[in-house]
């Protein structure tokens, strides 16, 4: 009884919460819990406990540059020592009382597995300058910060930022921003201002809804200081060079450097170096969320929703994007005209990172005013083109760069795209190559257009699918048709390519955009039916003869929208696609498709070249003449 009595007197001198392990374990988990909110040393983040800590181990993927203080998750050892120091754990021992006991494995591993844990502070990211928050303020008090959920730990000293600077402030501090790059060879205003965008992006990310895109910067010659625009971003916002890692080389690898990124709420990555074609589904779809979700590294365990507002940063000479990348990318473009541009002399700033070392405090707070202004000055619309999937971004730090004084950067997107777009220019490409082979449209298989391919006025089409076939391999006729469905009803320049299946196989052809209305198309000898979707979706693709309506463009001595009335089948000059002459083989010899008769050839209606039955929409073969 009395080493009872001392130990309940020690347990209220260190004034910790008691906890009675027994078997009502929920009750003991909810108390731990509690415990451990008081303390204030962890937090939850993604279904996960993390810690601050302070320069640890980057993610095996990352190499980072030394200090800062990042997130990590809590290995449980650690969960362990943490509920000791937040709560006195005692065990009934019968007639000898309350003795103290260490904590159980069953209690620390549900305190892991919760997913939720009330009262736990949830932290969004680490921030190390004063940022905006989402009602115009600035978080300039060092610590936890509830409201925005960050944890601000200042590495210098910053200037107050104005509640509302006067435009003398926003002036002399974009032209302080702007001393940072004078060296550099920009291509134009524009690839400064985006530049200059991704200065202020790491002040605004958290006072935005939506993603932030990838900031690319290329050159035309190495040495031209691409790594080095980021890293004063990065010595601006951090103190320190950017973290790199390397361009993924697949769906797979991206995946888990994500994952690894996410979790570890990395604020800024560079891409550095990327060769060949920077496109991925999995970095596109990081672009363009704000969360995450994925099976953890090593564990057959998926996370929770993490927040992932990580700005993403590219460098490399003559960035080439594939798939739906450059339309989530921001370029800026350096362009020199030195053979050896490392070997170049005569800076402002010769050694520019420890300029903007030392300059950090006003460079940041520089950077805040010009956003702070903004805000103040009721963010107005600078009317700029629409940026689909980024217009939390456009509206605040777009529109802040135009506003205070400088061109438009998402002019250099437009410009990336359609320079980037290689399925665009192989389209453009293999269309032209098509109507080279084809030009009456009346449609080729894939082995009609490669024997096309072959004669001289066909290079287009040559190069087109030489484009289309790995180096070194032979063309495949199946690679081909594969590639052709892929392209199947994309619009370029006013056309599309469309397909029908016959007889002979899928016949592939040009249109025009808005050349037919009609959506469903049926070859002369195949009963099958099939939508080319020019016009939107049918959405009864079996007509009866007595609902049938005509085509837009009729054939024969019709006009308008109504049939070729009172043509006989001589005057129609109609050519099946068994290459017969006499029109009256499907008058004498009328079938059934769709469950109707097929009209006379007098009301057939025309669509480019072709034949069509208005009652069924069924393909009946070529027109010699478009008289």
């Amino acid at each position: 009884m009395a080493r009872q009595k001392r130990f309940e007197h020690a347990a209220q001198s260190l004034s910790l919460p008691t906890i009675q392990i027994d078997v009502d374990e929920a009750r003991v988990a909810d108390e731990a819990i509690a415990a451990l909110a008081q303390q204030g040393k962890i937090y939850q983040r993604g279904g996960t406990l993390v810690r601050i800590v302070e320069n640890p181990p980057p993610p095996a993927c990352i190499t980072r540059p030394d200090g800062g203080l990042r997130l990590t998750p809590l290995p449980q050892p650690r969960l362990r020592e943490l509920l000791t120091l937040a709560a006195t754990l005692v065990q009934d021992m019968g007639e000898m009382g309350l003795f103290p006991c260490h904590p159980p494995d069953w209690l620390v591993r549900a305190e892991d597995a919760r997913g939720q844990w009330k009262g736990i502070s949830r932290l969004e990211g680490i921030v190390e300058t004063p940022v905006l928050l989402t009602d115009g303020t600035t978080l300039q008090t060092p610590g936890y910060d509830p409201r925005s959920g960050l944890f601000y730990a200042p590495s210098t000293k910053f200037p107050i930022i104005p509640a509302r600077p006067s435009p003398a402030d926003v002036e002399q501090a974009r032209n302080l921003v702007l001393e940072v790059v004078v060296d550099f060879p920009f291509q134009s205003d524009a690839h400064k201002s985006s530049w200059f965008a991704a200065m202020l992006t790491p002040s605004a990310r958290h006072s935005f809804d939506g993603p932030s895109p990838l900031f690319a910067i290329d050159a035309n010659v190495r040495g031209s200081g691409k790594t080095l625009l980021c890293d004063a971003v990065g010595m601006v916002h951090t103190g320190r060079r950017l973290p790199r890692t390397s361009a993924p080389k697949d769906d797979e690898e991206a995946r888990k450097k994500i994952t690894s990124i996410a979790l570890a709420a990395e604020p800024l990555v560079l891409l550095d170096n990327v060769a060949g074609v920077l496109a991925s589904a999995a970095l596109d779809a990081a672009l363009t969320g704000t969360t995450w979700s994925d099976r953890i590294l090593g564990k057959n365990l998926m996370t929770g929703p993490i927040p992932l507002l990580t700005i993403w940063f590219a460098t490399g000479n003559n960035l080439v994007f594939g798939g739906d990348t450059p339309r989530r990318t921001l370029h800026t473009r350096l362009e020199s005209n030195l053979e050896n541009p490392e070997e170049r002399g005569g800076f402002r700033h010769p050694n520019l990172l420890a300029w903007v070392q030392e300059q950090r405090g006003q460079l940041a707070a520089a950077v805040l005013t010009i956003l702070r202004g903004y805000c103040a000055a009721g963010r107005p619309d600078m009317g700029l083109k629409e940026w689909g999937s980024f217009e939390g971004w456009s509206g605040l730090v777009r529109n802040a760069v135009v506003w205070c004084g400088l061109d438009d950067p998402g002019a250099t997107r437009q410009e990336l795209v359609e320079s980037s777009d290689r399925h665009a220019q192989l389209l453009r490409l293999l269309m032209t190559g098509w109507e080279q082979a084809d030009p009456q449209r009346r449609g080729m298989t894939v082995g009609e257009a490669l024997n096309h391919s072959g004669e001289s006025h066909c290079g287009a089409l040559r190069e087109a699918f030489a484009e289309m076939t790995p180096q070194g391999e032979p063309v495949n006729l199946r690679s081909i048709g594969m590639k052709l469905h892929h392209f199947k009803q994309r619009v370029c320049g006013g056309k599309r390519l469309i397909r029908h299946d016959s007889r002979r196989g899928a016949i592939w052809r040009i249109e025009q955009v808005g050349e037919s209305v009609e959506t469903v198309i049926h070859d002369r000898d195949n009963s099958v039916c099939g939508t080319n979707g020019t016009s939107g979706t049918n959405s009864q693709p079996r007509r009866r003869e007595e609902d049938s309506h005509v085509c837009a463009h009729a054939y024969g001595k019709g006009a308008g929208n109504s049939p070729a009335s009172g043509a006989s089948p001589a005057e129609l000059d109609f050519v099946d696609p068994a290459g017969t002459t006499d029109p009256t083989t499907a008058v004498e010899k009328p079938r059934t498709c769709c469950g109707s008769l097929h009209l006379e050839p007098a009301k057939w209606v025309r669509r480019g070249e072709g034949a069509y039955c208005p009652a069924c929409n069924s393909f009946m073969g070529y027109f010699r003449s478009l008289g």
